[in-house]
């Protein structure tokens, strides 16, 4: 996922086949793997089993509906993540309630070194009409291998849009492109979506 591409051959945007538009996140998804990049792709997600059965612990679910989800495993419940939004994943979605008195956001992510020992990243964040995003810290500087750090993502919204929007969120340190999964914000109900690129 953050080593994936959304454009084609030519370097264009990929087109939606069933219109001929040029496509977006929900056509596309996290777009096409480039499996070269995922050979090397500087840093990653760290993301286990329990942590998506922690995502699922969030969602109200009752005790026989997520028996389903832990009959084989013998999970349960650590409530280790505060809200949905935290899941350790290459992707973020902010989405805002309607209700004005939420304007702010912030969302955590941590990622693993996987590349050469001593790695310094610096991110990368395309802009949105209805938020303003920061980052912080805005440098991740890794002294060893397998080291993670952590960083968080607040967004603060600005004005409602009709749409969702669509962005990137990327890690770059010369070598490695690692985009945080095409990221998305909306600001009616205000989902801002962002796309991490490592």
């Amino acid at each position: 996922m953050t080593t994936a591409y959304v454009h084609d051959n030519t370097f264009n945007p990929l087109k939606d086949a069933s219109t001929g538009e040029p496509s977006n996140p929900y056509d596309y998804g996290a777009g096409h793997i480039n499996p070269l990049k995922a050979l090397d792709p500087g840093l990653i997600y760290d993301i286990g089993a329990q942590d998506y059965f922690e995502f699922l612990c969030t969602q109200n679910l009752t005790p026989s509906q997520l028996e389903v989800f832990a009959k084989f495993s013998n999970r349960s419940c650590q409530h280790t993540l505060a809200i949905p939004g935290n899941l350790n994943y290459p992707a973020i979605s902010a989405v805002f309630p309607e209700d004005a008195k939420i304007s702010v956001m912030t969302l955590h992510r941590t990622v693993t070194n996987v590349g050469p020992s001593v790695s310094n990243y610096h991110v990368v964040v395309s802009p949105f009409k209805g938020a303003s995003i920061k980052v912080e810290p805005a440098k991740l500087n890794f002294t060893h291998q397998y080291q993670k750090l952590s960083y968080k993502v607040t967004f603060t919204t600005i004005s409602q849009q009709a749409t969702p929007e669509s962005g990137y969120l990327v890690w770059k340190d010369g070598v490695h492109k690692i985009c945080d999964s095409k990221h998305q914000f909306v600001a009616l109900e205000a989902s801002f979506t962002i796309f991490i690129d490592i």
